[in-house]
């Protein structure tokens, strides 16, 4: 079986991330054309923000990519699109996020002295234990859990919150072929108006380039 280059990974997983960055920024969009309303929460989680941000400003594209996903990461608690995001130490978050983020949670640092980067002494800094982490803005000390890794911990935590409607859409890779059988729109070209299915990126409107021609869905 072969496998796939170390090249065409990092391809695919750079386009995974900028349709997974593209989706909030469409979504505060068009929040914010509507206006204030009832409104579903957005959780969008970000993962070492830091390596996130220095792999997209290799390149211009990626820069306005990453000042894109700034602005909504800047506007989007206003119409219900907020972020958690992680970083491995206080240098990799930029001063425009820092400043703007709410809550600062602080895990254990490789660097003790970066505390003091958050007006934190060492030694309000307390010993180390597995999810223990620090409220920078008044250095209450809290404690993370998770379910862990047994599957039946994980699905005990799920029937608790029964009702929860699962809304996250997946982000996963494009198909490399789509059978025309998948496709929500068949081809009918024995009358008028003919269907012709069209594949592109949902960022992109169609747009009918012959005032006889239609476009739908």
């Amino acid at each position: 079986m072969g496998q796939r280059c170390p090249e065409h990974r990092r391809a695919a997983e750079r386009e995974r991330q900028v349709r997974l960055i593209k989706l909030p920024l469409r979504e505060l969009d068009v929040r914010k054309a509507h206006g204030p309303g009832d409104v579903p929460q957005w959780l969008v989680l970000l993962d070492n923000l830091g390596a996130l941000l220095s792999d997209f400003d290799k390149d211009i594209a990626g820069t306005n990519l990453s000042d894109e996903l700034a602005r909504v990461y800047a506007d989007g608690p206003a119409v219900a699109v907020r972020f958690a995001a992680t970083a491995d130490r206080s240098g990799a978050v930029p001063s425009a996020w820092a400043g703007l983020t709410q809550s600062k949670l602080l895990m254990r640092l490789a660097d003790p002295g970066e505390y003091g980067y958050f007006d934190i002494p060492r030694g309000s800094v307390p010993s180390y234990v597995p999810g223990r982490a620090l409220v920078a803005a008044n250095r209450q000390v809290v404690q993370l859990g998770r379910p862990g890794e047994d599957p039946a911990a994980v699905a005990a935590t799920a029937a608790d919150w029964p009702e929860a409607p699962a809304t996250a859409p997946r982000i996963g890779p494009l198909p490399t072929e789509v059978e025309l059988t998948a496709l929500k729109t068949p081809v009918q070209v024995a009358s008028d108006p003919w269907q012709l299915p069209v594949g592109l990126d949902t960022a992109v409107p169609l747009q009918a380039p012959d005032p006889d021609l239609s476009t739908t869905g």
